[in-house]
């Protein structure tokens, strides 16, 4: 390394410190001078003396730097334990931040940069969660931690044994890639579901309707139609949560796909944003003249992490591969248009991961072809909840619905053709 690399990695190393160290340093603003067991400036030197030792690994053996990290763990032990007797006041995070601290000023120093400011951030951002994670985890449910916990070990233990090759014998199904579709959409539900169950469906219909969309759009209209069944009155404003969650879908989808192909997403995000901005404006209309008038009651969504719900999809999804495959190969464009279409009215997911998979280089799909599909489910989903609007929720609910899934279907359809 020349003189201006070592500055600059010395240069993220302070950075890092004082990122980490500011969010500590604010979290114990209000204890008395000599309580605090680390702040700004500890954590800043920290950082440094990680990344001091990380430039110091390269003239000397690469054993020191852990050496040096087993001492420092254990001053800033004693130091805990001196600045809290007591051990109702006891929390380790500031330890342990100390320690992730001067591990990534280290790495700032002997690894990639990037990767350490990355790290350092999704640091702050998880000692910054403490109030919120806890409220959250003081509110879920036993059940629901149970299925969360199976889903990630089981996961885990799965993907790793799973044979990363087509099994049956038209070469369409592999374990790996299909259980790995699962966890991929469970764990995308799964943000939306927590994001549901730390604000609560009494916080606004908008939020739960963008919590429900993320989770379930499906799952989201039915919600808010029965509750425009039990309070016709506030069908306008259940109507701005379940065209707002059939909104979220149209991103979700793009975001699913791009995960999966990328270089479907330039012909699919123009349309994509022409319904979702007609969408969100129509929801942003109607909740506008019902706002605050109506009480919103808390949603009985499914945890995306339930085994159960996972394996279903997983069924699903591997049905929907194989006869993408199969009419691909015997029928042509015309069957998979038709496929999209009925699956589309019940899954939106299986169908753009099953199209997405087929339409990279060599895939029995043309990425025209999967494009067209991916929207015609997306079309054929919209019109099932726009159905499923009207017979739940009535006229009143379903009408609002089915007229602004309209508005949806022409700004997609403008937006298709603008990206022409």
């Amino acid at each position: 390394m020349d003189q201006i690399e070592l500055l600059q990695r010395l240069g993220v190393a302070l950075a890092i410190g004082i990122l980490i160290g500011g969010e500590r340093g604010w979290q114990a603003r209000d204890e008395d001078e000599g309580e605090r067991v680390a702040g700004l400036r500890t954590f800043t030197l920290v950082a440094l003396l990680g990344g001091i030792w990380g430039l110091l690994a390269n003239k000397l053996h690469p054993i020191v730097p852990g050496l040096v990290f087993l001492g420092f763990a254990g001053i800033m032990g004693a130091a805990y334990y001196r600045a809290k007797p007591h051990p109702q006041e006891r929390s380790a995070t500031t330890v342990v931040a100390a320690l992730v601290t001067f591990g990534l000023g280290a790495y700032a120093a002997m690894g990639n940069m990037t990767v350490a400011v990355v790290g350092a951030g999704a640091t702050t951002v998880i000692l910054g969660t403490k109030a919120l994670v806890h409220g959250w985890l003081r509110n879920v449910r036993p059940e629901e931690m149970n299925a969360t916990l199976k889903f990630v070990a089981i996961s885990a233990l799965l993907l790793p044994i799973l044979p990363n090759r087509a099994l049956d014998p038209w070469g369409a199904l592999n374990p790996f890639e299909i259980w790995l579709m699962v966890v991929v959409i469970a764990g995308l539900s799964f943000a939306g579901y927590v994001l549901m169950r730390l604000a609560g469906a009494g916080t606004g219909v908008l939020l739960s309707g963008l919590a429900g969309g993320l989770v379930s759009s499906t799952a989201a209209t039915l919600n808010f139609a029965r509750m425009a069944r039990e309070q016709p009155t506030g069908a306008r404003l259940f109507a701005s949560g379940a065209v707002l969650s059939a909104s979220v879908m149209f991103v979700r989808t793009l975001a699913v796909a791009g995960i999966l192909q990328p270089g479907l997403v330039p012909a699919l995000w123009p349309p994509v944003v022409g319904a979702t901005l007609a969408g969100c404006a129509a929801s942003a209309v109607l909740w506008r003249r019902t706002a605050g008038r109506t009480k919103v009651l808390p949603f009985d969504l499914p945890n995306p992490l339930e085994l159960t719900v996972a394996i279903k999809f997983g069924l699903l999804l591997a049905v929907i591969i194989l006869a993408a495959d199969l009419i691909a190969e015997h029928v042509g464009d015309l069957g998979l248009f038709t496929l999209s279409i009925v699956a589309g009215l019940a899954d939106v997911d299986t169908v753009t991961l099953s199209f997405a998979k087929d339409a990279g280089a060599g895939g029995a799909i043309l990425p025209s072809v999967a494009v067209t599909g991916i929207l015609l489910a997306m079309l054929a989903n919209t019109i099932a909840k726009a159905s499923l609007a009207l017979a739940v929720g009535g006229k009143g609910f379903g009408g609002k619905f089915a007229l602004t899934a309209g508005a949806m279907a022409v700004g997609g359809s403008i937006g298709l053709v603008l990206g022409q």
